[in-house]
């Protein structure tokens, strides 16, 4: 029994819409975080280099608490392109590639159990400094 294709989306391009949504909010987000993180840095007249060093830690942040959410987001097409990029012949392309994804998104590489076991840790030494 054939079903017809324009009553139900295939489970790809269903896939793909939810990521691309997903993938919108998230940027949006990072977009607003990373604007007023580069406003407070001007504002402080922190340098070009500690002004990069904030953006970069902040885009970081965002990265993993959207990560670290349970369900909302994979961020499947970044793990996508790096998989493609590891696929080039190696060479300075594919390592210049590599390297700046690797920098810009690292945080994906780990686990969300790390978050979640590092926040868990972090709240409890914060208690327990508090207490004491």
């Amino acid at each position: 029994m054939e079903t017809n294709p324009k009553q139900s989306p295939r489970p790809e391009a269903e896939r793909r819409k939810y990521q691309t949504l997903h993938a919108g909010i998230v940027y949006g987000f990072a977009a607003v975080v990373l604007f007023i993180a580069l406003t407070v840095s001007l504002q402080l007249g922190l340098g070009i280099g500690l002004a990069a060093l904030l953006l970069l830690c902040t885009w970081w942040g965002v990265l993993i608490v959207f990560w670290s959410h349970p369900v909302f987001c994979r961020f499947e097409m970044e793990h996508e392109w790096l998989a493609k990029t590891r696929q080039l012949p190696a060479g300075v392309e594919r390592t210049l590639l590599t390297g700046l994804w690797v920098t810009f998104y690292w945080p994906l590489l780990l686990s969300k159990n790390v978050y979640f076991w590092a926040l868990l840790a972090g709240v409890g030494i914060y208690y327990a400094l508090k207490l004491r």
